[in-house]
């Protein structure tokens, strides 16, 4: 009989918690060490409740602390958070996704003239999220609510996702984390399309129209960016 390890009861217990899967997520996530302050700009969270988070992971060995000392600056040093020791793998039997994928996509990306293919059924995907998130048929929707729609199935999918409406009346999608890390960062120009077309495909199945415009303004797959932000520009606006 397959008996489950303490630690990793103790390690699952620590990440049942949604807002610190996401904190261990994104700490997971980044190329360095993170400290409290930078989680604070990605989480609406008081720094307080984030040490809680922080400090239930280091007690699971998920995360380890570390002080930095910066030459120059005054005061206390501040502390920054990497993985810890410990690992978790709860896939029974083992399967190998990540090869399949890259598979996948290795062949996408040598067929350029999949792209439309590709843009198809990303949004066709997008239109099925939708329908199975509201399985009566789907009124449309304005596009305040159909944006913050898409940001919820997104935060479904694992993703933490928000809305910011722009004084010129179109909208910024922000994603603090990648769904598709490490791939989109080896794969990024395939899988940032099949993203897109993702949202596409939900906003056209909320509004009811097929005129969306995006502008993916940032990647997390790109060196030195923090979020995901997608610009959606509903039907009438200048695309400036």
């Amino acid at each position: 009989m397959f008996v489950v390890p303490p630690e990793t009861l103790e390690m699952a217990k620590a990440l049942a918690d949604p807002t610190r899967f996401q904190v261990y997520s994104r700490i997971a996530e980044a190329d360095a060490p993170v400290t409290v302050k930078e989680l604070g700009r990605l989480f609406p969270l008081h720094h307080s409740a984030i040490r809680i988070h922080l400090h239930k992971l280091i007690e699971a060995g998920l995360i380890a602390s570390e002080t930095v000392h910066r030459r120059g600056v005054v005061g206390r040093p501040e502390i920054s958070f990497r993985l810890g020791p410990r690992s978790i793998n709860i896939v029974l039997p083992p399967r190998n996704l990540h090869l399949l994928a890259e598979l996948a996509l290795e062949y996408s990306a040598s067929n350029n003239h999949h792209r439309d293919g590709l843009i198809a059924f990303g949004e066709e995907w997008g239109r099925n999220m939708v329908r199975d998130l509201y399985p009566a048929p789907v009124e449309p929707v304005d596009w305040q609510l159909a944006v913050e729609r898409v940001a919820e199935a997104l935060q479904d999918l694992g993703c933490m996702s928000h809305v910011q409406t722009r004084c010129n009346g179109d909208y910024h999608l922000i994603e603090s984390n990648c769904l598709f890390l490490p791939l989109s960062r080896s794969h990024m120009p395939t899988v940032c399309l099949i993203h897109q077309a993702l949202i596409r495909g939900m906003l056209k199945e909320l509004t009811g129209r097929d005129d969306v415009t995006l502008d993916h303004e940032r990647s997390i797959a790109r060196d030195n960016e923090e979020c995901c932000l997608t610009r959606v520009i509903p039907p009438n606006r200048p695309a400036t």
